[in-house]
């Protein structure tokens, strides 16, 4: 589809991306590559792990037309339109601050918001605001009944407070996410309060099905869904400090007093190359 092209295979907390830089590519051009009928195909071949470089989605950074503004796209392994990824987020950030040489604060433009980022000793801090609270749902799953709260992070999810088995998540999820009440599918996250590592501060162990993706190893957004929960609940206090565990890894967190989630996490490039 595309001709030769550097590309960076890049993850943050495990959820793992094949990165396209079209900073400097002419903008016109780049939508129409966008909006051609074989890019989603394109993108499952990307992410294929048996048959192409094999990640939980692409990202694509370029400039808007308007103001000439970074803006990060995301799309899911199976060509899908993601939204926002906080996860693909910090990756971008890594990206910019250490292969481009772009400041260590920055605003990059996703999922239709701009979203703070400061970059120090590879640990990449995202502020993410307009968070909304939709609404509480009861859904009947497999013989099972949850009650779940829908939340908008610029993508769908649905935060259920329960602990469920990984196994029954991967072959269950699927069922919440395509589930009637979400039209566009949502993303499904369990949470649960882990007591062994809450020694320092409150953590709170997540699990994750992405929707486009299955079960991921983690979910930057869905972790912020989860904070908002958290704290509309009155679990956690206001910029209290507490984790989050996912499969792959430890994510700090805290909710300020404007109601923005604030995250700090690391991201790498593991490798690149031309396709």
């Amino acid at each position: 589809m595309l001709n030769s092209q550097m590309f960076y295979k890049c993850q943050s907390l495990g959820n793992d991306f094949v990165l396209l830089d079209w900073l400097d590519e002419d903008q016109a051009g780049a939508d129409e590559l966008l909006k051609r009928s074989d890019w989603a195909d394109f993108v499952c071949h990307l992410c294929s792990r048996n048959f192409g470089i094999g990640a939980d989605g692409v990202l694509v950074i370029k400039k808007q037309h308007a103001n000439d503004q970074v803006e990060g796209l995301v799309f899911n392994s199976d060509g899908s339109y993601g939204e926002t990824s906080l996860n693909g987020l910090r990756c971008i950030v890594n990206y910019l601050v250490k292969q481009k040489n772009y400041p260590t604060n920055l605003t990059i433009f996703m999922g239709n918001k701009n979203i703070c980022c400061s970059y120090q000793d590879n640990e990449i801090s995202v502020e993410v605001g307009n968070i909304i609270y939709k609404n509480e749902q009861k859904l009947n799953i497999a013989g099972n009944k949850f009650v779940g709260h829908s939340i908008d992070v610029g993508n769908p999810h649905f935060v259920i407070l329960s602990n469920v088995d990984p196994v029954w998540l991967t072959d269950n999820g699927h069922i919440i996410s395509e589930h009637k009440y979400f039209p566009n599918r949502t993303n499904v996250e369990f949470v649960c309060e882990n007591s062994i590592n809450s020694i320092k501060h409150k953590s709170y162990d997540m699990l994750v099905y992405e929707r486009g993706c299955g079960m991921t190893l983690s979910c930057g957004s869905g972790a912020a869904a989860v904070a908002t929960v958290l704290h509309k609940l009155n679990k956690v206090k206001t910029n209290e400090v507490f984790s989050i565990e996912m499969a792959g890894g430890e994510l700090k967190t805290s909710v300020n007093g404007q109601n923005h989630v604030i995250q700090l996490a690391s991201a790498e490039i593991v490798f690149r190359g031309m396709f």
